[in-house]
């Protein structure tokens, strides 16, 4: 597997862990769109080396 591989599994499990813990649940009816962002960091670069993005629809909602 390849760092860019273990990276990609990182932001999805940043992601899964957004739904899981119901942090955007409090918004589901607020008639707003709703986005889930899954961010890398680099101590070395000390910033964001890459996201995910995911909008969420009420066929994907938790």
């Amino acid at each position: 597997m390849g760092s860019g591989d273990n990276k990609n599994t990182v932001l999805a499990k940043a992601i899964e862990q957004i739904k899981t813990r119901g942090y955007a649940e409090e918004h589901k009816n607020s008639g707003k769109e709703i986005h889930l962002l899954g961010l890398a960091f680099s101590k070395e670069d000390r910033n964001i080396t890459s996201l995910v993005h995911e909008k969420l629809t009420d066929d994907t909602a938790t």
